[in-house]
């Protein structure tokens, strides 16, 4: 495939916009024991009371959860809200697999798995000292860099779960974790009884990229939240991802950790593409194999998305259409 230019230097081609990983495609089921049960959902069930609930038609191919217990249930993430009106609602979906109360919690507050959050009453959040202050009666309201996108829907808080904390779902044992790189907020949900882990956005297979380029991402925090996970989880566990092939293993976990090591030593050579999720956004790549890890160019999220940077940027950008203005008046 040839390359293209970018203003400085060359980039490597972006993936196809519908390769999902290996010879997966958009809409395709991603193994024989998931089934569509109707135009959009499709589900496959980890055991009895563990399901995943897959968006093979949404743009990033996500996967949503059913964490089931004796006394209630926890819907990991709500939906990339791509679903057409005549779909059902995931809030009325879920009921099919579960007559207990259900609690919801968002892997992290981005658009594609905010999508249903309206239809449910409240969430379970994450108790970080930076959301505990923005809370206002009750309420958070997610900001549009948060969201990255134009979405901000306002979260009800029904209760706190402090990082490291286990709660009982009813003869099921959730604990939460704060795996943060890819947002200060992510949440991986670790069920140690059956050696479940639940990652969202954190960690994943989808040839979109893990993505170290939005708003409050971190690569030395990354690398320290797959190691932290790696030392809580262990041997025979099973991970499952927010986008992609919903499950992978530990190795593909200790792989992305090792390319994001060499990437920190300067030990790997970054070229300028774009990802298939933000085609238009030049970004900086770093692909080894399948495992493609994308980047903001130039400057790090914390400098691109900070209040100081973003008012320069448009006051050049404000220069350069006046002079523009100018030469072709």
């Amino acid at each position: 495939m040839a390359r293209f230019p970018f203003v400085l230097g060359y980039g490597q081609p972006p993936v196809a916009r519908d390769a999902v990983f290996d010879h997966l495609k958009t809409g395709d089921l991603w193994n024989e024991d998931a089934q569509y049960v109707d135009d959009w959902y499709a589900i496959e069930k980890i055991d009895d009371k563990t399901i995943i609930i897959g968006e093979p038609k949404s743009s990033q191919y996500n996967s949503s959860y059913l964490i089931v217990g004796e006394n209630e249930t926890i819907l990991f993430d709500t939906g990339a809200g791509e679903r057409s009106s005549d779909t059902q609602p995931i809030s009325e979906f879920v009921q099919k697999y579960t007559e207990k109360p259900i609690r919801v919690v968002l892997s992290h507050f981005h658009y594609d798995h905010t999508g249903g959050i309206d239809e449910f009453d409240d969430v379970t959040m994450i108790d970080l000292p930076y959301i505990r202050t923005k809370v206002k009666g009750g309420k958070y309201q997610v900001s549009a860099l948060e969201n990255v996108g134009m979405q901000r829907p306002l979260l009800r808080v029904k209760d706190w779960v402090k990082p490291n904390e286990i709660i009982d779902l009813g003869n099921r044992k959730i604990q939460f974790v704060n795996t943060t790189g890819h947002t200060p907020e992510a949440i991986t949900l670790i069920d140690h009884q059956r050696k479940y882990a639940f990652t969202g956005d954190f960690m994943y297979k989808h040839l979109g990229g893990i993505l170290v380029f939005a708003p409050g991402s971190d690569h030395d925090e990354y690398i320290e939240s797959i190691e932290t996970l790696v030392e809580m989880t262990g041997d025979g566990y099973r991970y499952f991802g927010a986008h992609g092939l919903p499950e992978y293993n530990q190795s593909w976990l200790k792989d992305v950790g090792a390319e994001l090591v060499k990437i920190k030593n300067g030990e790997a050579k970054l070229s300028f593409s774009v990802s298939s999720i933000l085609p238009w956004v030049p970004l900086r790549l770093h692909a080894k194999d399948q495992i493609l890890i994308y980047f903001t160019p130039f400057l790090s999220p914390a400098r691109i998305f900070s209040w100081p940077f973003s008012i320069s940027l448009m006051f050049v950008l404000l220069i350069v259409l006046v002079m523009l203005s100018l030469i072709f008046k």
